[in-house]
């Protein structure tokens, strides 16, 4: 599976020692909550095709700090993938983030700023 993929968000794996002192709650932490509440739990398939909404993997993946993910994957309104662990990883190593994710952040507050409308109201994108 190839998490560069523009489907797959926030799958990294940072190491404790680019933990930041402090979390950062701003925007960005606060619209990957809101993605995720109205997210579904299922599994992407390997071969990156098919979204199986119910089905759960067999284990947890426990970050270097010791967090512990969900077993199931998290597929947003937007058709990205993500897991249980975006939150923690936008809060807590938001310079471990590459910016291919930050691109797809972006993507993802386009898709919530316009859902239901048929124009742009995004004030950073240059889709106007």
């Amino acid at each position: 599976m190839n998490y560069k993929e523009k489907k797959y968000i926030l799958y990294i794996n940072p190491k404790k020692s680019e933990k930041l002192s402090e979390p950062i709650v701003d925007d960005l932490t606060i619209l990957m909550n809101k993605a995720i509440s109205e997210s579904k739990k299922g599994i992407m398939r390997d071969d990156g095709r098919a979204f199986n909404i119910g089905e759960s993997f067999k284990e947890v993946h426990i970050s270097d700090d010791g967090e512990v993910s969900t077993n199931y994957d998290l597929l947003l309104k937007n058709g990205m993938v993500t897991n249980s662990l975006a939150i923690h990883y936008l809060k807590w190593y938001r310079n471990s983030i590459p910016d291919v994710d930050f691109n797809k952040l972006l993507l993802l507050r386009h898709f919530y700023n316009n859902n239901d409308s048929k124009k742009c109201k995004c004030t950073e994108c240059k889709c106007k």
